[in-house]
């Protein structure tokens, strides 16, 4: 391993920033006093060099409690909702207390990059970051200060710790479960990839297993919108027999705009999902793939807990922690046979 070079200071941001130290001091102390473009350009510049203010990084060596940070993505979201009450139950078990900060879905790198230090400042012992869409790169930094345990996205550098759910094993299983339901014209919702790495692995996942099996799926890539104006005149016209959503609140969506169409779910399409968490999912019969929350959770506690209590001492470096957890497909009454299978069973019946 190539020796680290020295750690960039305070004011080596000020001066790439092009600002007064006591200006960028302000930023890191999260004081008012300073314009968004000045808060904008610190900020960048101490994610691009790796700066970790040295007063956080001072409180955290001084603090002695039994705190952990958690950053959590909007907790509107079912999926990130549970994950929070889960590990707020699992770090209770073990003695532990929580401080949480909520990120709304798609602010961007510096608003969650504010919030982690605001918790880092408190002197969190350590950090759960449960998002989808903050990169690698910008929470390694933070590593080298204070331990830090990804909850329920996948980490493909394999810079940070993490326990993820199993999302590529996800996107198989509801692919073989639509393929085996006989559809051949088949439309994948897939999420950026710079929107939430977690969708984007699991209908990735999707489209390769449809892609294995001879097909060749309609592929939509969407960011914060739904897509369903390309979606839907596909299914109209016939050329696609099931829609695949990376989440059920997409799933949701889909259901409604085909309802609102005068389309029948599943006798004119299909729809399947994934999160499994919806309140009411057995009533309303959605087709999808739970995640395993609680057991990402207490695995994600353990983890962080245990990395705690060996910071800063001899054995400090542990083997890098990277667990995938998978669910389980839910069958429900949204996937049925492609319509041309069903009239053909109902003209054979009639013969």
């Amino acid at each position: 391993m190539s020796e680290r070079r020295s750690k960039p200071t305070l004011n080596d941001v000020a001066r790439l920033a092009g600002v007064s130290p006591s200006s960028a001091s302000r930023v890191f102390l999260g004081q008012k006093k300073v314009s968004d473009e000045t808060r904008r350009r610190v900020l960048d510049v101490a994610r691009d060099i790796g700066y970790v203010p040295q007063s956080l990084s001072r409180r955290t060596a001084l603090m002695d409690n039994r705190t952990i940070g958690l950053l959590l993505r909007d907790v509107s979201n079912p999926s990130y909702g549970q994950l929070f009450s889960e590990i707020h139950s699992a770090a209770e078990l073990r003695g532990w207390k929580l401080a949480t900060m909520a990120v709304i879905a798609g602010k961007n790198d510096d608003a969650q990059v504010d919030s982690l230090s605001s918790l880092v400042g408190m002197g969190v012992a350590g950090l759960i970051v449960a998002t989808g869409d903050l990169p690698s790169d910008v929470l390694e930094p933070f590593g080298t200060h204070i331990p830090i345990v990804r909850a329920g996205r996948p980490e493909p550098k394999r810079l940070i710790h993490a326990v993820s759910y199993d999302a590529e094993a996800a996107g198989r299983e509801l692919a073989d479960l639509v393929l085996g339901a006989g559809h051949t014209r088949i439309a994948v919702v897939r999420t950026r990839r710079e929107t939430s790495l977690p969708e984007w692995t699991r209908a990735s996942a999707m489209i390769r297993t449809i892609r294995s099996a001879g097909l060749e799926p309609f592929v939509v890539d969407v960011g914060n919108f739904t897509g369903e104006e390309y979606v839907l005149p596909l299914v109209q016209s016939g050329a696609v027999t099931v829609v695949m959503c990376p989440t059920d609140r997409r799933q949701l969506t889909y259901l409604r705009v085909f309802h609102e169409n005068g389309l029948r779910v599943p006798e004119d399409v299909s729809v399947t999902g994934c999160d499994g968490l919806v309140l009411g999912l057995e009533l309303m019969g959605l087709t999808t793939y739970r995640w395993p929350v609680r057991h990402v959770a207490q695995t994600a506690v353990d983890v962080i807990i245990d990395l705690i209590e060996r910071h800063g001492t001899p054995d400090s470096r542990r083997s890098l922690v990277n667990v995938k957890l998978p669910g389980e497909i839910i069958p429900g009454r949204t996937l049925g046979p492609p319509r041309a299978r069903r009239d053909e069973k109902g003209a054979a019946r009639q013969g």
